[in-house]
């Protein structure tokens, strides 16, 4: 009868067709494959990326007019960025002025920053970096006639020759190039706890201000953000 099965040769075949003809027996049959048996199935446990605090985020905002890398007929700032411990990406950064509020991303490369435990002096300064991962190091003269190790401490821009690790995350920086690129002005203004930042390629975002936020207040904080 159609629709049965029928084993010819150990295979399972099903009947398609049958008809009687002379009182010979016809078949039409289509090969029975083995199915799939279904088993019940684990669904599994749903596994949500955590939440990760944002690590903190370390600004320097620097006002150095003669760094080259924008525009001068305007005011401008000039903003180095880092976050301690974390896999470094842009983050957003606002900046209020004159009443106007407005957000940016920092520069696509973290800075090396952190502070100046000692006043700097033609002896040199000792300087703490805000991450334990980063690092300064010494250079030769040629490599300093080429630009190396230039630095903001306060609002002074020198080089420094020697780097000296004195203690976690610290350097003592001696060998000092003084008053780089018209900050001779700053050479006695100086005092612990000031911004030390290095200067170098892409890491420094210029921010842009309209003729009439010369003398105002600028506020710069970081956008707080959780990370996956």
């Amino acid at each position: 009868m159609p629709g049965t099965n029928v084993i010819v040769g150990g295979v399972a075949w099903r009947v398609e067709e049958a008809t009687v003809e002379e009182l010979v027996v016809r078949l039409i049959l289509s090969r029975v494959w083995e199915t799939v048996v279904s088993a019940p199935a684990d669904g599994g446990t749903h596994l949500p990326a955590p939440d990760r605090i944002a690590a903190p985020t370390t600004l320097v905002v620097l006002d150095m007019p003669d760094l080259g890398i924008g525009r001068h007929d305007v005011p401008t700032l000039q903003i180095a960025a880092c976050q301690a411990g974390a896999g470094w990406r842009p983050v957003p950064i606002e900046i209020t002025s004159g009443g106007e509020v407005r957000t940016i991303a920092s520069a696509s490369a973290e800075a090396v920053i952190g502070t100046a435990l000692t006043s700097l002096d033609d002896t040199g300064a000792d300087v703490e970096l805000a991450d334990p991962e980063h690092w300064l190091e010494s250079r030769d003269e040629a490599a300093l006639m080429n630009g190396a190790n230039l630095a903001a401490i306060g609002s002074e821009l020198i080089q420094f020759a020697s780097a000296i690790p004195i203690g976690p995350n610290q350097f003592r920086l001696s060998g000092l190039l003084r008053g780089c690129r018209g900050t001779e002005w700053a050479m006695d203004s100086h005092a612990p706890g000031e911004a030390f930042a290095l200067i170098g390629p892409g890491i420094l975002q210029e921010v842009l201000f309209p003729p009439l936020a010369i003398g105002t207040s600028v506020s710069v904080v970081p956008v707080l953000r959780s990370q996956r």
